[in-house]
Parts: C-alpha cells; sequence; structure tokens
C-alpha cells in the first residue's frame, strides 16, 4: 500500500540515495551502535537463553548468521514505513511514534485497515512478551544459580515485582 501513496517516491529516494558525508558526523556511528546494540542485544539474551537449550550437533555460526540475516531484513522492511511519511507529511525522525501515529493514519486509509492494525499490534503485543520473557530466563537462570534453594516460580515471581515496580516508577 505504501508504495503507491502519493509521494512516496520522495521517501524510497531519501531511504535509498547514500548521504556519505553523513559518515563524517559522529553521532551517526553513535545512533547506528546504538540501534545495533539494542537490536542485537535483545536477541542475545535469547541467544544464550536458547542456546543453552541446544543439542551439540547444532550449527552455532550458522544459527547466528541467520540472526544477523533475518535481523536486517527485519528492520529493511520496518523502514519502508518511511515514504508513507512523505505521503502524510510526517516526520522521518519520529522513533516509536511511527509505529503509534504513522501506521494508523496510513491503516485507516486502507481497505481492511482496522484488521491489518489489530493483527499488527497484537504481533506487537507478542513480540514484547517473547523478548521479555527469555530475558527474563536469562536472570532467572542466574538466580537459580546463585541461590540454588529459590525455586522457579519464586524466581520469575520475584524478578515481574521488580520489573513491575521499576516499571511503574519510571512511568
Amino acid at each position: 500500500r505504501v508504495f503507491f501513496l502519493p509521494g512516496a517516491a520522495e521517501g524510497y529516494k531519501f531511504m535509498f540515495t547514500p548521504r556519505w558525508e553523513a559518515l563524517a558526523d559522529p553521532m551517526i556511528w553513535i545512533w547506528a551502535m546504538g540501534q545495533a546494540f539494542f537490536s542485537l542485544s535483545v536477541t542475545g539474551s535469547g541467544m544464550i537463553v536458547y542456546g543453552a537449550y541446544l543439542s551439540p550437533q547444532e550449527d552455532v555460526v550458522g544459527v547466528a548468521q541467520h540472526t544477523a540475516l533475518f535481523d536486517t531484513i527485519a528492520a529493511v522492511v520496518a523502514a519502508l514505513v518511511i515514504p508513507a511519511c512523505f505521503s502524510y507529511g510526517l516526520d522521518v525522525g519520529a522513533g516509536p511514534s511511527l509505529l503509534f501515529v504513522t501506521l494508523p493514519t496510513i491503516l485507516q486509509d486502507i481497505p481492511l485497515g482496522q484488521l491489518f492494525a489489530v493483527i499488527l499490534y497484537v504481533a506487537m503485543i507478542f513480540a514484547g512478551v517473547s523478548s521479555l520473557q527469555n530475558m527474563f530466563e536469562a536472570v532467572a537462570e542466574s538466580l537459580l544459580h546463585k541461590f540454588p534453594k529459590l525455586n522457579r516460580t519464586a524466581a520469575l515471581a520475584v524478578l515481574c515485582v521488580l520489573c513491575l515496580g521499576a516499571g511503574l516508577f519510571m512511568e
């Protein structure tokens, strides 16, 4: 749908035209490293957790390569919302509001847009919960290793209370 929006061509030009002079700006490098750290740290935690359950025959290097490839594909697909920003006159640097402002604006204008919006946001909930689950697993295993008398349910309950408390405090 985004491809056929009026003004989307400017967005694709913005996205796919290299601006080599920007590489001289140290903030570009910091932002890129921040994105890579955030994107791969979530995956890295999952790899540690799920790697503990792998069989010795598993090709860890191959799995790591697939992770990097699919992470890049997901980032490029997510970036396809940028041409819609040009079409709707929205800020391309809006960050998270691209998901919560730009996409709903697009989805309200397409057939079955409400259905796609429900699917999108349910998928976002599952993505968040599954990421949280594997991050909790790594910390829970550390707690169980440090405190052998603690059971798994208690360790997860402690983590949930701590994270909920911290989250409420930040909110």
